[in-house]
């Protein structure tokens, strides 16, 4: 874990990418926007950690835009964006106090005929559990931490990538921003990453990799890198407080990882995690892995409004036992959105030639409507050419190695059960179009 010194070394180090103005001329043509509906990469939704960054290109995204220039017109509220002093990246950092949160970046795409002049935004989504990023979120930021023993170090970002239909031109790799301080270079579909001799702190690059088809959709991620050099490092314990969003009507238990922002340094133990004071409108128990288990109460809800504040505070013990200060948590429950639930067929293509019988993971829950949550999800009935099995709540799918029809192009198509947190029972048909 970074210590808050290191922290704001990065920081620094950042401000030498980042311009102060928030208007980015760029000399590109305006072109059809890329029409990436078939390989379902959400290039509209950024996804963040807590302590990294998310990354939009400006040219990618003036080139889906249709314009000429970009102009922030609203920040976001749980982080800000910035361009880059070179105008080629806007770097969005969420605020350090943020675990759990979706936030919203409003641009206006400027063009030469301002009569074409529009308005376009992105979410940005930070999540502190990544498992919750869905298949379709394309890159995703990375963050290593190496020894600066004088070798190489072979950085495989694309990873923790997702792309539900398994095709991505991992040849496409490239590198957008050099380190600031070490040497990168591509090879065989990874990044080789020398830091400088010495150095011990942080350095970080951008990348960029695309889907694979006639239509590819390029994203940006950035690479943070946690280097340790050959002196002994100091450790700053610190406890800094956390913001999460509940939806009001979640059933099940919030698992809050309000540890992870911390720096316990060998002066603080998690076994040594208190609630020091109890949540207003639920109920804050500490799981075996140290982490707050959060459960509404909904029969404590005020009835006369729509969003409520909550939140508790924890305290954590020091070796000569003395307790800290206590640290809050805020919990904004938040109205949930008032649609039906759902759910329609889906559909999605994959590239026998790029699966090659591995299983790979089908999309459903793009088909559910946002206020669907899901229970439980089971398979009805499968298809011909492939079988779908249920992990968790994610449905995988595998092509038979004995497919009669192997080496054509064929439909495949099976049903989905899925029973919602409200007891609603939800079925729809999902097929999968192979192609040879």
């Amino acid at each position: 874990m970074i210590d808050i010194k290191r922290y704001w070394i990065a920081v620094i180090l950042l401000v030498g990418l980042l311009s102060a103005c928030d208007e980015i001329k760029d000399d590109i043509k305006p072109v059809v926007p890329t029409n990436n509906t078939a390989m379902l990469w959400d290039n509209r939704t950024l996804y963040t950690t807590p302590n990294n960054m998310g990354i939009i290109s400006v040219k990618d995204f003036l080139k889906n835009a249709i314009g000429n220039a970009l102009k922030i017109e609203k920040n976001g509220t749980f982080g800000k964006a910035y361009f880059s002093a070179n105008g080629n990246f806007i770097i969005y950092f969420p605020d350090s106090t943020v675990s759990e949160a979706t936030d919203l970046l409003v641009f206006k795409v400027m063009n030469v005929d301002t009569k074409k002049e529009k308005k376009d935004s992105v979410w940005v989504k930070i999540v502190s559990n990544t498992e919750r990023i869905p298949c379709n979120a394309g890159v995703v930021p990375d963050f290593f931490q190496v020894n600066n023993n004088g070798q190489v170090h072979i950085l495989d970002v694309l990873h923790n990538d997702r792309y539900c239909n398994a095709i991505l031109d991992s040849a496409s790799l490239q590198i957008t921003q050099a380190p600031l301080k070490g040497i990168a270079q591509i090879q065989n579909n990874k990044i080789v990453y020398l830091p400088p001799k010495d150095y011990d702190g942080i350095d970080i690059l951008f990348y960029k990799v695309c889907s694979g088809g006639s239509t590819p959709v390029c994203m940006t991620a950035a690479i943070k890198l946690d280097i340790h050099g050959a002196t002994v490092r100091p450790c700053y314990p610190y406890l800094l407080p956390n913001y999460y969003l509940i939806a009001k009507n979640r059933v099940e238990k919030a698992v809050l990882d309000v540890l992870a922002n911390d720096n316990l340094c060998t002066v603080y133990k998690p076994q040594s995690l208190q609630i020091s004071k109890k949540p207003q409108y639920g109920t804050a128990t500490i799981s075996s892995d140290f982490k707050v288990e959060y459960k509404i109460q909904t029969t404590l809800l005020p009835a006369n409004l729509n969003d409520v504040e909550d939140g508790f505070e924890y305290t954590l013990t020091d070796s000569t036992g003395k307790v800290s200060e206590p640290v809050w948590v805020k919990i904004s429950l938040l109205q949930p959105i008032s649609c039906d639930e759902t759910f329609d067929n889906g559909v999605m293509e994959v590239s026998e030639s790029k699966v090659q019988y591995n299983d790979f993971e089908i999309p459903y829950y793009l088909y559910l409507s946002l206020c669907t949550q899901v229970s439980e999800v089971s398979i009805v009935s499968q298809g011909t050419h492939g079988i779908a099995k249920v992990v968790g709540k994610k449905i995988y799918f595998q092509i038979k190695s004995d497919d009669k029809d192997k080496g054509k192009d064929r439909d495949d198509e099976f049903k989905i059960q899925v029973i919602t947190t409200n007891g609603k029972t939800l079925k729809a048909n999902f097929k999968v179009k192979i192609k040879k």
